[in-house]
């Protein structure tokens, strides 16, 4: 029951940053405040007011994603055939490729095979990728992520480099619980990733020499 409360204590206080923010966006259309500002600000503002309700929708789905892991619930998975390099490359597209252009940052795809395809679960498989280059993204202030897939007799091997500011050995055995560095991001990756008969690990030389997660999924 103490670790229940302190995740949801946690849970809690993550949710009440998107809250809070969304609802001083608000109060400017309550008071008529939004009257003030140029057509340009007001759409800033509702630009912002966005960006954070995505927040909070991605992290109340995190939060039930991880009390479900937590309780050790079976994920339903639908396996089907995935393209592994095209929809790393969708998952960059659709969400990250402003925010890494304006930051200087690249993405690299090394592929000995264009076509490796293995048969899993493309929402789940999604949304590791996702989190793995915000983490990546997070992390790295210059240089970029470099993603590479290769077949390795009956796994499809996937490695996600970086230049960033890497961990500690100390850290490398807290990656991947709850809420490391206030996410949920790497303990639902991995959670995820055991589901679909996976595997992950991460290595880093140290501070400031980046990291690499590798992952192993079964064909």
């Amino acid at each position: 029951m103490d670790k229940e409360n302190d995740f949801l204590k946690i849970a809690r206080h993550q949710l009440k940053g998107p809250v809070t923010l969304i609802k001083g966006y608000l109060s400017f259309w309550q008071n008529d405040d939004y009257q003030k500002f140029s057509a340009a600000k007001q759409k800033e503002l509702i630009n912002k007011a966005m960006a954070s309700a995505e927040k909070l929708n991605i992290l109340i789905n995190d939060v039930f994603l991880a009390l479900s892991l937590e309780g050790k619930e079976d994920l339903k998975i639908n396996p089907e055939p995935v393209q592994l390099k095209e929809l790393i490359e969708a998952v960059y597209n659709e969400n990250f490729k402003d925010s890494y252009e304006n930051k200087g940052l690249y993405l690299k795809i090394e592929a000995n095979e264009d076509s490796l395809i293995i048969n899993s679960d493309k929402h789940y498989l999604t949304l590791v990728f996702r989190k793995l280059l915000d983490n990546a993204e997070k992390y790295t202030k210059s240089g970029g992520i470099t993603v590479s897939l290769q077949k390795e007799n009956k796994y499809a091997n996937i490695e996600i480099r970086d230049t960033g500011s890497g961990f500690t050995a100390e850290e490398k055995s807290l990656l991947f619980t709850k809420f490391f560095h206030g996410s949920l991001g790497l303990y639902i990756v991995k959670g995820i990733v055991n589901a679909l008969n996976g595997e992950i690990s991460a290595e880093s030389a140290g501070q400031n020499q980046g990291a690499k997660f590798i992952i192993k999924l079964p064909f």
